[in-house]
């Protein structure tokens, strides 16, 4: 859930980072990265600790269609925003999706700590 929430702070913040010069833009753009790359453990633990072992396999493949095959439209979707709201719309409205991320997280968490699994 931090990673996602951090993900919506780099969002939010990477307008008025790019704004600030090149310095700030490149920092801004090392942090996404990281954060972005920080993620595929944190996806390949979920899978492995909240899917039942026989849909293990199938589990993963979902979920890299829905990064790479769904996860495409992204630049569809973007370039829209960007046309209708601008830049500052954009960059807000991607933010959405990392905290809804971080929310489906924390209900995970604390339904597997409450004792209810999965």
């Amino acid at each position: 859930a931090a990673t996602f929430a951090a993900l919506c702070v780099v969002a939010v913040a990477f307008v008025p980072a790019a704004e600030a010069g090149l310095a700030t833009l490149l920092a801004a753009s090392a942090v996404l990265g990281f954060l972005l790359f920080a993620l595929q453990p944190l996806y390949q633990a979920t899978i492995a600790e909240y899917s039942p072992p026989d849909d293990r396999g199938l589990s993963y493949g979902y979920t890299y269609l829905a990064s790479f095959g769904i996860g495409a439209t992204g630049a569809a979707i973007a370039g829209f925003l960007l046309s209708a709201v601008g830049t500052d719309g954009t960059f807000l409205a991607l933010a959405v999706f990392p905290a809804i991320g971080a929310v489906l997280a924390l209900s995970l968490a604390r339904s597997w700590v409450g004792g209810t699994g999965v």
